[in-house]
């Protein structure tokens, strides 16, 4: 597997890349069912993690591929938000023929619902982390 990265003349972060990434697999009719499973964003971030450092994916420390898959599904939202944004101007000044306005509603319901799941894993993090300093 080669990873492509798709703004490689900025300076976007990995996770915005990953994120963006992962909603796209909704494509333009917002089939948000398509979006990865989890085992799905872990085998993507285990081979993305082995391109990167050059090792086997079976060999990438599964505290990364856990840190990235959290990061990508953080920055999932903020790709909600850039789309968003996109759509309400097209809506206004785009000549082509297409709902922007219910593209934005339909990506900011996603938003919203998908940040509810985010927010379990950072309070899920949250918790690992205060009990492990315990010990």
């Amino acid at each position: 597997m080669a990873w492509l990265h798709l703004f490689p003349l900025s300076s976007v972060v990995a996770g915005f890349d990953i994120g963006n990434h992962w909603n796209e697999y909704a494509g333009f009719d917002c089939e948000w069912d398509k979006y990865p499973s989890a085992d799905q964003q872990e085998m993507f971030v285990r081979h993305y993690l082995g391109e990167f450092t050059g090792k086997d994916a079976s060999d990438v420390p599964s505290g990364d591929v856990q840190a990235v898959i959290l990061e990508g599904n953080v920055y999932s939202l903020a790709s909600h938000l850039l789309w968003i944004t996109w759509a309400l101007i097209q809506a206004r000044w785009s000549p082509i023929d297409f709902d922007y306005l219910d593209y934005a509603v339909e990506r900011l319901n996603e938003c919203r619902k998908r940040m509810s799941v985010i927010q379990r894993q950072l309070n899920s993090v949250q918790t690992d982390t205060k009990e492990n300093t315990k010990e």
